[in-house]
């Protein structure tokens, strides 16, 4: 499949080529097999790379109705968006709530957020710029910080918005990915386990001559009594098993 983007007239070429390769870069992690946080962070860098007006770059996602940074990629991006949320105001917490891109050009000048704008403006923040990421309920936004006022142009804001929703299917296609890898897991356990239980099963309807129900009943009865999970318990079945059956081969044991 071709992916084709119509880009804004960028006066520096070599700016657009940077963009171009980062987001290029970051489509290639839709065919990879990143976990969620590395993708976050390769997502940060990527902007910072791609987008010269960016001097750091951040990702907060909502999580159990409360925000955090889940990647940073410098002291800069983690203290900004931790006044963000210390204060609870900024181009961050805006974009999140409106699902909307918000850009903060003269920080400066800007009386939305004062508090926010005070403390960022103490760090040598000069504008921000923040984009909403959205897609398969998945709620955050990708956090631009530029030291120099007027930092991100009416082209930048474009390459800028284009780069965020890609980052959103990024993110998404690695959230997707971890959920197969920890499904998988649980599958594998699973089947672990029943092995270990019919197997369990087995020694004691030939010790005790009884049914495969009745082998169940006892193997869960014993797990009750111990507070222990059932394949810990059939575990021990089959291990007991195993050295009653190597003693009998080597009385000197």
């Amino acid at each position: 499949m071709r992916l084709i983007v119509a880009l804004p007239s960028v006066g520096n070429w070599l700016q657009t080529e940077g963009f171009l390769q980062s987001f290029a870069d970051l489509a290639s992690l839709l065919i990879s097999e990143e976990t969620v946080d590395t993708t976050l962070r390769r997502i940060g860098d990527l902007a910072v790379l791609g987008l010269p007006a960016c001097d750091a770059a951040s990702v907060s996602l909502v999580e159990a109705d409360r925000v955090a940074s889940t990647a940073f990629t410098n002291d800069l991006a983690e203290a900004a968006d931790g006044d963000q949320y210390a204060t609870g105001e900024g181009p961050c917490l805006s974009s999140i709530e409106e699902r909307n891109a918000v850009l903060c050009d003269v920080l400066a000048g800007d009386e939305r957020w004062p508090r926010f704008r005070d403390l960022a403006l103490a760090r040598g923040v000069g504008s921000v710029l923040s984009l909403p990421l959205v897609v398969d309920g998945i709620v955050g936004s990708l956090n631009l910080y530029s030291m120099t006022a007027s930092g991100f142009t009416p082209d930048d804001r474009t390459l800028a918005g284009l780069f965020g929703a890609q980052a959103a299917v990024a993110l998404a296609n690695a959230k997707v990915h971890e959920r197969d890898i920890a499904l998988a897991t649980q599958l594998e356990e699973a089947l672990a386990s029943r092995a270990i239980i019919d197997q369990a099963k087995g020694i004691i309807m030939a010790r005790d001559r009884c049914t495969a129900e009745e082998a169940f009943d006892s193997l869960r009865v014993a797990s009750q009594a111990a507070n222990r999970k059932l394949r810990d318990i059939a575990r021990d079945v089959v291990d007991g098993a195993a050295s009653t059956r190597a003693s009998e081969e080597d009385p000197n044991r």
